[in-house]
């Protein structure tokens, strides 16, 4: 984007618009998590959550309960909805979100090449004549450690497709998905593949010129803190990287003012 100039004039306003992390960016989650004492859980499907201005209770969805100081929703925020105690005032803002195209993950297997490369793109499925084709292939082990090259018998790798208007999630679409995956995979030349899991998110939640008008990004931003609750992530700011970044160093910020007793809530 800065290349064509769209975003030329806002990233030579900020001294460092963006970081490269020398070691990849698990070097980040990494130290994240050797810097406190996290209790990761995985598979953990969230029934409800509870919310006032003295805790966070989570129900799962075998019932158990989990007592936190705070909450942070980073999913698609109208998603929330489906298990979130909102207020009025929220569920008018979260509602007001509409998605805009679809994106789709599949994990799949293949035989193993000698050299696979980390990330593989076509930017032919960039245009909206060919939605829905391939588009981006990631090979994560690669990424992790480059000079591995293995002696596996077969590599598992993550496709990615896109698809401009979104679309109802049914069998049929999903068929006609993965149809046109494995017709892509195999004029790149990956053999004997076999899809695992396939998942098509709704993307680019945004809100219309309605919700717009009647403030819900402003209202969404107001509300940050109250009841213990952080809204994050890509729903909060039409899907902008740069905008991600600046959106959450305000929250940062917010927060640090409210610990030091600088604002109130």
């Amino acid at each position: 984007a800065e290349i064509e100039g769209f975003l030329s004039s806002k990233l030579r306003a900020v001294k460092q618009p963006a970081s490269i992390l020398r070691n990849g960016f698990a070097q980040f989650w990494e130290s994240l998590y050797n810097s406190h004492d996290f209790n990761i859980q995985e598979g953990f499907i969230i029934d409800k959550i509870q919310r006032s201005e003295d805790g966070v209770t989570i129900t799962d969805n075998k019932a158990g309960k989990h007592e936190y100081d705070f909450v942070i929703v980073t999913c698609n925020l109208k998603d929330a909805m489906k298990f979130l105690d909102a207020r009025p005032e929220e569920a008018e803002v979260l509602n007001g979100l509409n998605e805009r195209s679809n994106l789709i993950t599949t994990l799949f297997s293949c035989k193993h090449t000698i050299d696979p490369v980390a990330i593989s793109s076509w930017t032919s499925s960039l245009d909206p004549k060919n939605e829905g084709r391939l588009m981006t292939v990631r090979n994560s082990a690669k990424i992790f450690d480059p000079a591995d090259v293995g002696n596996r018998e077969r590599d598992y790798l993550v496709s990615y497709q896109y698809v401009e208007t979104a679309r109802k999630n049914t069998t049929e679409y999903q068929n006609l998905l993965e149809e046109n995956l494995l017709e892509d995979l195999t004029s790149a030349g990956y053999e004997d593949i076999t899809v695992h899991e396939q998942h098509v998110w709704p993307y680019f939640q945004h809100w219309n010129q309605e919700g717009i008008s009647n403030g819900h990004p402003v209202t969404l931003m107001k509300r940050q803190g109250s009841l213990r609750t952080w809204f994050a992530g890509a729903s909060t700011l039409f899907e902008s990287v740069h905008d991600c970044m600046e959106y959450n160093l305000v929250l940062t910020s917010m927060i640090e003012r409210r610990d030091s007793g600088g604002a109130t809530k």
